[in-house]
């Protein structure tokens, strides 16, 4: 009977082990699925960086003179948000490198973000990046063009655009393409239903990009709009605090709680076993 319920103890102790393990796993699970999927996208836009570098001087213009050339194009388009698939075709050769799915990248100084930016808006994109709606401008800059970068919010696996509720006007961002950097000065935040795309069409004396993001958090009834217009690199200087990238404490603490967890399912471990040993000693001098 003492065997018995020693071994009944160390069956307890392993399967409580269990299930700490699978609640720390699963409490850290969202910070490491972030800290993952950033990693990621870091890798992506430097690969991307490196195959623009090695691009000729001449066949980066060539690119941005096609894709200024499909701009123009849409600002004579009777239906702006319905697409041919000869359009669509179109659109999928512009900003498309040979080794890279990446057409540009999006940086928001304020909020911590650095994402690379896909063509297109499919599921498959907007579980891990953010995405290029089909019909509006390229990311390219000029007059006459409004480009809208969307993203999700409130994923487990990853942040994405989950902050750009915090932004507020006389923010900057900053879109990369093709070893360009363009700026925009966040003049207008708003509340919109879905099928309200006003405020997502092309002004022709404008230079403007759109960051979309569903909201309420969590709900996703209506669409966050962030807006900014370009103004020269130079003055952006003026509208950030600092350059310094703060380091996120959820980072911080999942570097502790991995190691701190498992010191403590080890000390339990050892203290339970050496509790049971003391009990069976007795039981034994007895």
């Amino acid at each position: 009977m003492i065997k018995g319920d020693h071994v009944k103890k160390d069956k307890v102790s392993i399967i409580l082990a269990i299930f700490l393990l699978i609640g720390i796993s699963l409490l850290l699970y969202p910070s490491i699925s972030d800290f993952w999927n950033a990693s990621r996208s870091t890798r992506v836009s430097n690969e991307y960086d490196e195959e623009v570098a090695n691009l000729s001087h001449k066949k980066i213009q060539d690119i941005l003179e096609d894709a200024r050339a499909y701009n123009d194009r849409l600002l004579n388009r009777s239906y702006p948000t319905t697409m041919t698939e000869e359009e669509l075709a179109d659109y999928y050769e512009q900003l498309s490198l040979e080794n890279s799915q990446v057409m540009a990248n999006v940086e928001i100084p304020s909020v911590n973000i650095s994402l690379p930016i896909y063509h297109g808006t499919s599921d498959n994109i907007l579980q891990s990046a953010v995405g290029h709606i089909e019909w509006t401008s390229l990311p390219v800059g000029g007059l006459g063009t409004h480009s809208t970068i969307t993203g999700h919010r409130g994923l487990l696996s990853a942040r994405l655009f989950t902050d750009i509720d915090q932004m507020v006007e006389g923010d900057v961002f900053y879109i990369y393409v093709l070893g360009e950097k363009l700026t925009y000065l966040v003049d207008q935040i708003k509340i919109v239903l879905p099928h309200e795309i006003n405020e997502l069409l092309i002004d022709p004396n404008e230079d403007y990009v759109t960051l979309l993001t569903c909201t309420p958090y969590g709900i996703n009834t209506h669409r966050l709009l962030v807006r900014g217009h370009r103004i020269e690199n130079e003055e952006a200087e003026l509208y950030l605090i600092s350059e310094a990238t703060p380091v996120k404490p959820v980072y911080v603490a999942l570097v502790l709680m991995v190691p701190l967890s498992i010191a403590v399912i080890i000390l339990l471990l050892y203290f339970d076993k050496r509790r049971l040993r003391k009990e069976q000693a007795k039981r034994e001098i007895k």
